[in-house]
């Protein structure tokens, strides 16, 4: 639900809302600053739930990108909106100035997380040979930095009693960070506390367990 504030005057209430918190989760990793502070995706759907999370009257708008051949979907606000304002306070950074860190101060880290997360993750399957059949094991990869993956893994234990997974790095990508979780419990846990319900959907359809070798 969507509180409409003016933000000018309910900067205490909102700040401490969870539509405040969605909203950081969105624009944490998928924002940048230059002339304006930017939120970009090629997904519409996570562009316009940012712009109706932000007080005001954020208009969506789209490029086509010709190097990369997609259409990106984009939202600003000036560097003195106090959405913005916030986020600096919490210890946002352009990435090119540092690795993200985690957010310190106050806001909802439960919503934070949870939408963090169904921002990215992705869901999968890994097998493993044993003799002569193969064990299918689910796959749930989150990607971040070192900082917000840590306190993720933290936060992923003290609410749900999940494990703590080594952060890993992206052969490809020395700065680019996750966190694999296999277990068939664990998995579907972590979906439902961040509301995945897509994910949660493929997770269920996954043919787990034993599987013999195709010869």
């Amino acid at each position: 639900m969507v509180i409409h504030l003016e933000i000018e005057q309910d900067s205490d209430k909102y700040f401490k809302s969870e539509q405040f918190s969605e909203a950081l989760g969105i624009a944490w990793r998928y924002g940048s600053k230059r002339h304006m502070f930017s939120v970009r995706h090629i997904d519409p759907e996570v562009v316009n739930r940012y712009a109706e999370l932000i007080p005001g009257d954020l208009k969506v708008t789209s490029n086509y990108r010709k190097d990369k051949d997609y259409v990106q979907w984009e939202c600003n606000i000036n560097l003195q909106h106090p959405f913005f304002l916030k986020m600096v306070e919490l210890g946002w950074k352009p990435l090119f100035e540092q690795d993200r860190v985690y957010p310190k101060g106050e806001f909802d880290e439960d919503t934070f997380v949870k939408s963090y997360i169904r921002l990215h993750h992705d869901i999968g399957t890994t097998r493993v040979k044993v003799r002569e059949s193969y064990f299918i094991k689910p796959r749930l990869r989150i990607h971040g930095s070192t900082d917000v993956l840590e306190n993720i893994g933290n936060l992923l234990l003290n609410r749900i009693g999940i494990k703590k997974k080594k952060i890993q790095t992206d052969h490809k990508v020395q700065r680019a960070k996750t966190i694999h979780y296999q277990s068939k419990f664990e998995v579907p846990k972590i979906l439902e506390f961040v509301g995945a319900a897509e994910s949660l959907e493929k997770f269920n359809s996954f043919d787990l367990g034993y599987q013999e070798v195709a010869t």
